[in-house]
């Protein structure tokens, strides 16, 4: 949904991403992301965005730029670009280049008028599987 005040704070630019475990995580591992932990080292990972630190890594589902509102309170939709993970994914799944994450991000690397806006606004947001 757009800025509801000032255009200048819209998101323009973003990438949605989701937390990706190695293959080989410990079940400790994987109920710690269950929980909504990520593994340690995963915060110094997102921030380098090497991927190594903790042993996993952030995938891009999805990256847009230059979207553009035409007005304010205006909700768009998106579909994912990457479909191949899944909250509920099982081993099958996995094994065939799905990942299964619960951890989700979205950076907004741009907003409509980056010199004016102080900050950005996102209203709502749903991930449907």
């Amino acid at each position: 949904m757009s800025a509801n005040d000032s255009e200048e704070r819209d998101p323009q630019d973003w990438v949605l991403e989701a937390w990706a475990a190695p293959p080989s995580s410990s079940a400790a591992a994987a109920a710690g992301e269950a929980a909504g932990r990520l593994p340690a080292g995963a915060a110094g990972a997102a921030a380098e965005g090497d991927g190594e630190a903790g042993g996993g890594g952030w995938v891009v589902l999805d990256q847009r730029s230059g979207v553009r509102f035409t007005g304010r309170h205006e909700l768009r939709c998106f579909w994912v670009a990457n479909p191949s993970v899944n909250p509920r994914a099982d081993g099958a799944a996995a094994a065939a280049g799905g990942v299964r994450s619960r951890r989700f991000r979205l950076r907004v690397t741009r907003t409509r008028d980056p010199a004016a806006a102080n900050s950005v606004q996102v209203c709502g947001g749903a991930l449907g599987f």
